[in-house]
């Protein structure tokens, strides 16, 4: 959602909805647009990013990530993971995979389908 409502901005235009952002353009001084991720800044273009967390959305010891193999709240060893993509669907992806997989198998996954990644465990 937050690709479409980014091309539907303009060319040079940023979307952010909630952990799922798209930029496109170079941002408004021309080294794209400032992103806060991990607890950095990084310049986007043309890019996506995402965060999946189980950080937040809780429910005492419940949160809302589902793990499709159990059917239950996602138990993973890691409790965030940001990416950067090509586009804010791949990222949230990767993000929401990355996270399910866990500390193990998430870098690797991450280094085949995004351009960076952040894990918190």
């Amino acid at each position: 959602m937050a690709d479409r409502l980014r091309e539907s901005l303009g060319p040079n235009a940023v979307a952010n909805l909630g952990g799922d952002l798209s930029a496109g353009g170079d941002g408004p001084d021309g080294a794209g647009w400032p992103v806060g991720l991990a607890g950095v800044t990084v310049l986007l273009r043309d890019r996506g990013a995402a965060t999946s967390s189980v950080r937040r959305r809780r429910w005492g010891e419940l949160h809302h990530l589902i793990d499709p193999r159990t059917g239950e709240p996602a138990r993973t060893g890691l409790e965030e993971v940001s990416v950067i993509a090509t586009n804010g669907l791949e990222a949230e992806i990767v993000a929401k995979t990355a996270l399910l997989l866990g500390p193990e198998l998430a870098p690797v996954y991450c280094a085949a389908f995004a351009l960076a990644w952040w894990l918190s465990p």
